[in-house]
């Protein structure tokens, strides 16, 4: 795994007027991934064989790379952790444009009433896993501080959850499915006292990086159940990492198929006494679909 710093803040996404590259910050990126490519062999590596793996603004970037860079992608896969290039952030109130839009702007496909068509224009081909929480929102909502044991307003979490993070993904995995694009999609919904500082977080924003990465024991604590759960999700994603074509169909994991079927489905990892259950994308989506609310898991 190679991890990589690039400028950030106005240093790296200035947004100033009179200033002719703006998106600093996405370049440094890609000079990141080039010397990777180049390099990586020499580490054991394979220049072919790379996976950008991002989280939240992380995903972000690496999402706006798959589309800044369509016909030289260099990575072979990306793995988005709660964010995509439609989820999008504005810089200051005078801002007329968001990040995205800018780099869509600069490559000939600038559609500023039209997100989607931003989105269709130029795509490299490669596959996709896609993920989110069930409760993103609930650790970047403002905290009720003389009430922590009952948490904020579970309205508003949704409502960030659903705008931010969940609305964003789908958007995303049905466009890329449309384009016959290979995309997973997941929900990680696990609860876990060594994790969630609360229960009312459930599967905050971040939840699911202890569970991928092995750090979920590092305070004690784990039942055996969050120890399967852990598993599973890791088989899954090295299942992915080593085959992003094929990995995950040979383990019964189902693509998205785009946003003709209101039948699609996912995988959602940790929800109650489950590892891991295939569910319909519609429990998850319906409010981004405008038939009906979020399905939140019961323990969330």
């Amino acid at each position: 795994m190679v991890t990589v710093n690039y400028r950030v803040n106005i240093f790296g996404f200035p947004n100033a007027p009179g200033i002719e590259v703006q998106n600093l910050g996405i370049l440094d990126q890609r000079l990141a991934l080039k010397w990777v490519y180049k390099n990586i062999e020499a580490f054991g590596g394979d220049p072919n064989r790379i996976t950008l793996w991002g989280h939240s603004a992380g995903a972000l970037s690496a999402d706006i790379l798959n589309f800044a860079y369509p016909d030289e992608p260099l990575a072979a896969a990306l793995f988005l952790m709660s964010g995509t290039a439609m989820r999008t952030f504005a810089q200051g109130d005078n801002a007329l444009q968001t990040n995205f839009s800018f780099v869509a702007d600069r490559l000939g496909c600038h559609f500023p009433e039209d997100a989607e068509a931003e989105l269709d224009w130029l795509i490299s081909r490669i596959p996709a896993l896609v993920s989110t929480t069930s409760n993103e929102q609930s650790s970047l909502i403002e905290y009720p501080i003389r009430d922590l044991g009952g948490g904020p307003n579970k309205t508003d979490v949704d409502k960030g959850t659903l705008s931010d993070f969940i609305c964003p993904a789908y958007n995303t995995s049905n466009i890329r499915a449309d384009n016959k694009l290979t995309t997973y999609r997941y929900q990680y919904a696990g609860n876990y006292s060594n994790i969630t500082p609360y229960p009312w977080m459930g599967a905050y924003h971040g939840a699911d990086l202890p569970m991928i990465f092995g750090s979920y024991n590092i305070s004690g604590g784990t039942t055996e159940l969050q120890k399967q759960v852990a598993e599973r999700m890791q088989d899954y994603v090295f299942a992915f990492l080593a085959d992003p074509q094929g990995g995950l169909a040979k383990l019964g994991w189902p693509q998205s198929r785009g946003s003709e079927r209101n039948d699609d489905n996912m995988v959602r990892f940790g929800d109650g006494e489950s590892t891991m259950k295939i569910i319909s994308s519609i429990e998850v989506d319906e409010a981004c679909m405008g038939i009906g609310g979020y399905g939140r898991p019961p323990d969330n």
